[in-house]
C-alpha cells in the first residue's frame, strides 16, 4: 500500500438516532484513528436526548454536530451530513458501528496509490471479533457481482470523494438497499475499489432486529422495498431483476405464516422459473450454512 498523502483531509459523518452508547462508542472510534478526520459531522435524526451534551467529552475534536427538525431517515441524515462536509472526502460510518483504528489511513493511502479511484468499499468484522465467512476479493467493484446483490459492504465501509457525493447522493426514496441502489449507481459512472481488508465492526444485534422486521411485513410492506430493484431494472436487465425481487419475497420463507402465500406472490411477480430457481438456491445456500457450523 503506498504511503498516505498528508494534505488529503476526511470528513467522518455519523448518522444517529435515540442510540447514545452506541453514538459515544462510533465518535470514540474516530478519535482514535491513526489518520485523524478533519471534521465529524454528526447527523441527529431528531433523537429523544441531547447529542451535544451527550458528546461534551469530546470536545477536543472538530465535531459539528447537526440536529434535524423532522425525523426523516437514514438516507436523508447522511445527504444532510454531505451537504455540511467540507473536505476532500467523505467517511461514512452508522452510530451502531465503529471504525478500526486503519479505517482513514488505508482510505488515503489507497487513493494515493489509486488517483483514478473516486470511492472505496472495505471488509468488515462483527462487533463481537467473529469474521466474515465469505467475502470478495480485493478488486474494482464488478457490475456483474452487484447485480447479484450487494456482496460488498454497507454504508459504513463507504468513503467517496465529496465532490461525487454531492452528485451521487443516497436517494431518498428508497426505503431499503439505499446503499445498493448508491453502489450500482457508482458504477456505472466511475471506478471504485473494494478492499477485503477489515476496517470497520459490524453490530450483529442491529443486523439481527432489522431482520426480523423483515419477517413481520406484509406482501404491501414487502413491495415498498422493491424500490431500488425497481430503479435499477433497466440496468439489472429482466432476469436479474426477477431474480431479486423474488429473492426479496422469499427470503426467511420458513420463519414466515402462510408459506404459500408468498410462494404464491412470487409466482405472480417473477413466473415459475425464477421462482423455482431462488428457491432451490436459498434451500441450497441454508444447507451449506449448516454444514460449516
Amino acid at each position: 500500500m503506498a504511503e498516505c498523502n498528508p494534505d488529503m483531509t476526511f470528513s467522518v459523518v455519523i448518522t444517529s438516532y435515540n442510540r447514545p452508547e452506541y453514538l459515544v462508542n462510533a465518535v470514540r472510534s474516530v478519535a482514535e484513528q491513526e489518520f485523524s478526520a478533519t471534521e465529524i459531522v454528526v447527523v441527529d435524526d431528531c433523537s429523544d436526548f441531547s447529542v451535544s451534551e451527550l458528546l461534551e467529552d469530546f470536545s477536543q475534536l472538530p465535531l459539528k454536530i447537526v440536529t434535524k427538525r423532522f425525523r426523516r431517515g437514514a438516507s436523508h441524515s447522511r445527504n444532510l451530513g454531505i451537504d455540511h462536509s467540507s473536505c476532500d472526502y467523505i467517511a461514512f460510518l452508522d452510530d451502531d458501528d465503529a471504525f478500526m483504528p486503519q479505517r482513514l489511513s488505508y482510505a488515503a493511502a489507497l487513493f494515493a496509490r489509486l488517483p483514478d479511484c473516486v470511492a472505496s468499499l472495505c471488509s468488515y468484522q462483527f462487533m463481537d471479533g467473529r469474521e466474515r465467512r465469505e467475502s470478495p476479493p480485493s478488486e474494482w467493484v464488478d457490475q456483474e457481482k452487484l447485480k447479484k446483490g450487494n456482496a460488498y459492504c454497507g454504508t459504513s465501509g463507504l468513503v467517496i470523494k465529496t465532490s461525487v457525493a454531492r452528485l451521487e447522493k443516497f436517494d431518498e426514496e428508497v426505503p431499503s438497499g439505499e446503499d445498493w441502489e448508491l453502489f450500482a449507481r457508482l458504477s456505472q459512472r466511475c471506478h471504485f475499489y473494494y478492499s477485503n481488508q477489515p476496517l470497520f465492526l459490524y453490530r450483529v444485534g442491529n443486523h439481527a432486529s432489522k431482520t426480523n422486521q423483515k419477517k413481520s411485513l406484509s406482501i404491501s410492506q414487502l413491495e415498498e422495498r422493491f424500490a431500488a430493484a425497481n430503479k435499477q431494472r433497466t440496468w439489472l436487465g429482466e432476469v436479474n431483476y426477477l431474480t431479486k425481487i423474488a429473492t426479496q419475497i422469499l427470503g426467511d420463507l420458513g420463519s414466515k405464516q402462510q408459506i404459500w402465500q408468498w410462494v404464491s406472490f412470487s409466482l405472480r411477480k417473477t413466473g415459475c422459473l425464477i421462482t423455482a430457481k431462488v428457491l432451490f438456491t436459498l434451500t441450497v445456500n441454508k444447507f451449506a450454512r449448516v454444514l460449516r457450523y
